[in-house]
């Protein structure tokens, strides 16, 4: 690696980041049926064990997931041709779902 590359100053921006965070991994289990009785949104922090389960039966055929960090949840697409939409989970207790 280039030497002078080392030697520089951290970035401003880069400094306002935290030097501790908590990295972890958010997925969904599902069942594939319509008549949802297993799809959960899971998350685990990486590095341990202690799966945490968000919530249970909240949408039917979920879709793709993503982390909204800025404001502390997890969006998950509904993705019924009848009833398409995003459904919001809290990251934080008790893990409110609000469609």
């Amino acid at each position: 690696m280039n030497q002078r590359l080392l030697n520089r100053p951290p970035l401003p921006g880069l400094a306002l980041l935290p030097h501790k965070g908590n990295a972890q991994s958010h997925y969904l289990l599902t069942d594939g049926a319509l008549a949802t009785t297993l799809d959960e949104p899971r998350r685990i922090p990486l590095g341990t064990t202690g799966e945490t389960t968000l919530s249970n039966n909240f949408v039917e055929s979920p879709g793709p997931l993503a982390v909204d960090v800025a404001n502390n949840g997890s969006l998950v697409a509904r993705v019924r041709n009848t009833t398409p939409g995003i459904v919001a989970i809290r990251l934080t207790a008790p893990y409110q779902v609000s469609t």
